[in-house]
């Protein structure tokens, strides 16, 4: 049973980095925009 639950458990896995991925790269991004509003 563990076994068929496995690739499951990894994919879900590997979709949450990608969500954290994403979400630190939309927190760069608006703390860069930001920092160049105020540059200007």
């Amino acid at each position: 049973m563990p076994e068929l639950w496995r690739p499951c458990v990894e994919r879900a896995a590997k979709f949450r980095l990608i969500k954290m991925n994403i979400y630190i790269f939309t927190r760069k991004c608006i703390l860069f925009f930001y920092f160049l509003e105020q540059l200007l």
